[in-house]
């Protein structure tokens, strides 16, 4: 269980909004209940806290901290809520250590969290390129429990993500410093608040 506690969120007014947040999240995204029911219990004492406020909460956007426990290892990560879904899809439901890994197609995946399935490819690709996932067979995944000495844990990083997330286009060279800029009025604003 997640409580309140354990969750940092930045709460904007919708104007103050940068325009990467203003664009469509992904409207049918199912995230893990764990997550879910924290993200309600946050929206219900901030609408207690904060009078006539709601939160519409970017579920795709923010960080998720967690440790990926396999039979020969450890891996802290720090992952977006979509990374936390996809290999929450193989993970659900298991009991005890002798339970055997789920294995889910790609499809499956992706009806199971809404998404198209060209973003939960990606998504399956960084737990693969961790070590987490294997691919079976074409587009049939399961958990990778140990790791033979031939086989190495690929990196890959969060920073990745940011490409791709919902409501940002691929930026161009300059774009960064315009993104920087979005970025730093919208701290000022909330710090002027």
């Amino acid at each position: 269980r997640l409580s309140v506690e354990q969750m940092q969120a930045l709460v904007l007014s919708q104007q103050y909004w940068p325009d990467g947040l203003t664009k469509g999240d992904h409207p049918h995204l199912r995230l893990p209940a764990v997550l879910e029911d924290a993200l309600a219990e946050y929206g219900t004492i901030y609408a207690q806290t904060r009078a006539k406020r709601t939160v519409d909460w970017k579920k795709a956007h923010g960080l998720v901290e967690i440790t990926v426990q396999l039979q020969d290892r450890s891996i802290p990560v720090m992952v977006s809520p979509v990374h936390f879904a996809v290999l929450n899809c193989f993970t659900e439901g298991q009991e005890g250590a002798e339970a055997a890994p789920s294995r889910r197609s790609l499809q499956e995946v992706a009806l199971r969290l809404g998404l198209p399935e060209a973003l939960v490819r990606k998504r399956i690709g960084f737990w693969v390129a961790k070590g987490v996932l294997r691919e079976v067979s074409a587009g049939v995944y399961d958990v990778q429990e140990t790791l033979s000495a031939l086989e190495g844990v690929g990196s890959s990083h969060v920073e990745e993500d940011i490409e791709y997330s919902p409501g940002l286009a691929a930026r161009g060279p300059g774009e960064d410093a315009v993104c920087a800029g979005e970025l730093e009025a919208c701290e000022a604003a909330v710090l002027g608040m």
